[in-house]
């Protein structure tokens, strides 16, 4: 009898080796000035406002992360112009991963299941829902119970991160929550929520160096 997980593997594997090789291309189309911005958001930008200091290499997977996904410059996102503009440079297939990158944003979740082999079953703290993330290297080292913040990618009903993301312990949820409620609270009436999670990931990223954890993940590391 044919495991449906094991299906779902094989076409996560074949959907993530073609991204990873998009993005990888995209991310050689990324201005400089959009990296330093985004370092500049992480607090990773030096006094000179032309360099970038890193604690470790993967951080730097971060800055592109953002870059690519979040940084309206000067009014879209770097996703939303690859998107629109370079329409013969990307196959249907290309087209179609562009797109699902250009709605994934950050959120913070909670692991409530591990799949050996094939991911975590997760759900989302801001809207309760629930669903398979492929990973088979976060299946292997992140525990049930935990929190993961991280943008997560849908295709053909495939869910994958962007390729990086943070761990934290269940004791950190209500500051987490509580930041980001907060924060809708004050813009609402000027910006949606996805909108509003865009401009504030960040604040993950700068709670987690603030912690003893020290397992941040980036596409460098997973599934190798």
């Amino acid at each position: 009898m044919i495991n449906p997980l094991d299906t779902q593997v094989r076409k996560y594997k074949n959907i993530r080796t073609m991204g990873m090789a998009l993005m990888s291309k995209v991310s050689k189309t990324v201005p400089v000035d959009i990296l330093l911005q985004a370092a500049r958001e992480f607090r990773m930008r030096g006094k000179d406002g032309k360099t970038v200091i890193l604690d470790e290499q993967s951080e730097a997977d971060f800055i592109m992360d953002r870059a690519i996904h979040d940084i309206p410059w000067p009014k879209t996102r770097w996703i939303e112009q690859i998107c629109s503009q370079n329409s013969a440079d990307y196959s249907p297939q290309e087209h179609a991963m562009l797109k699902a990158h250009s709605q994934a944003y950050f959120s913070l979740y909670e692991i409530s299941a591990i799949e050996a082999g094939c991911g975590l079953r997760l759900r989302d703290l801001f809207n309760n829902q629930e669903l398979l993330l492929m990973d088979i290297g976060l299946a292997a080292t992140v525990p049930k119970g935990g929190l993961l913040a991280t943008r997560i990618v849908t295709l053909e009903d495939i869910h994958f991160t962007s390729g990086v993301g943070m761990p934290f312990p269940v004791n950190a949820m209500p500051k987490l929550t509580a930041n980001f409620y907060m924060l809708y609270a004050k813009k609402k009436k000027v910006m949606s929520w996805e909108q509003m999670m865009r401009r504030y990931a960040p604040y993950f990223f700068i709670e987690y160096k603030k912690g003893p954890q020290k397992i941040m993940f980036s596409h460098l590391s997973a599934d190798e």
